[in-house]
């Protein structure tokens, strides 16, 4: 919301110096010029805003501005002579205050105080509809993100994290059970003989087998758990809060229901291996991650189908 606001901000500062036809000036108290937009510019044939210019060299020395008593003039209509290029041009005015900043809208047309309330009433519906647009347009784009986001960190087969995203994911989590003392553990799991499902089967058929495990290694983990396809026919599993024993029964738990999984059309068995390990004080993700890749090499060395605790 901060941003949305400081948008409108700008497209309000944008809209006042380019399209209100009317002079509008800002001094400080020292009648020093802040800010002005672009009419005043043309009117008074400058390429650049005169900042820390006093406002009374533009005006005729008869309306000389003093805001001494500046209270008063917070709702007081004057009628001001802006000097232009050796002529005087008569522009009725109205001074607003506001904290230690006066705002003067000028128009060389009569310019009442009804006149001025009816020319900020159109600021206002054109800032709402401007509102209106940008509060649209960032949700847009908020849409456009959260799409980018999940192209970026999804794989595009499974649903499941990509390995870009578990890494990020993984050190966040790392971060947060060094604070709290809680342990970790981390499953590698691999599909057993997977080529020969793609080289017998299709690659459409083993692309099926993927999706299926995917779905059963989602709903068996926690919501808190990470889960990612770590490349090929090669998962990982990180269990927030659980360790390595428990993180055994989990794999077994997963391996059992694997082996019993029935894929439509598929009539060879899938079975997969895990390699477990528990997350050490000394360790770095890399170091934790390689552990459970040796556990899984001795899974897949014992004869595949297993469940292997380093």
């Amino acid at each position: 919301m901060g941003i949305e606001n400081h948008r409108i901000e700008q497209l309000l500062v944008e809209y006042l110096y380019r399209y209100f036809e009317s002079l509008v000036i800002l001094c400080d108290e020292r009648l020093e010029l802040t800010w002005c937009n672009s009419a005043f510019l043309r009117i008074s044939k400058l390429d650049t805003m005169p900042i820390g210019s006093c406002i009374n060299e533009f005006l005729d020395h008869d309306c000389q501005l003093s805001f001494q008593n500046s209270e008063s003039l917070f709702e007081r209509k004057m009628t001001l002579l802006f000097t232009f290029v050796g002529s005087i041009t008569p522009y009725n005015c109205i001074v607003l205050g506001r904290k230690n900043q006066f705002i003067i809208i000028a128009d060389g047309n009569s310019i009442s105080t009804s006149k001025a309330i009816e020319s900020i009433g159109k600021i206002n519906n054109e800032m709402a509809n401007i509102a209106r647009e940008v509060t649209k347009k960032n949700l847009e784009l908020a849409k456009s993100n959260a799409k980018i986001r999940e192209l970026i960190t999804t794989d595009y087969l499974t649903g499941l994290a990509n390995r870009r995203c578990i890494n990020d994911d993984f050190l966040k989590a790392v971060s947060y059970v060094k604070r709290t003392g809680l342990p970790l553990t981390i499953i590698m799991a691999d599909l057993d003989l997977f080529k020969e499902v793609n080289d017998i089967y299709g690659h459409l058929m083993g692309d099926r087998v993927l999706v299926h495990v995917s779905k059963l290694i989602k709903k068996i983990a926690r919501s808190e758990d990470l889960v990612g396809r770590f490349g090929g026919e090669e998962f990982i599993i990180i269990l927030i809060g659980t360790d390595k024993n428990a993180g055994e029964i989990f794999a077994e738990r997963l391996r059992q229901k694997i082996e019993q999984m029935k894929i439509s059309k598929m009539p060879r068995q899938i079975t997969m291996s895990f390699g477990v390990t528990g997350f050490l004080h000394s360790d770095t993700t890399d170091s934790a991650i390689k552990r459970a890749d040796e556990a899984l090499y001795m899974a897949k060395h014992q004869g595949r189908n297993k469940v292997v605790v380093l």
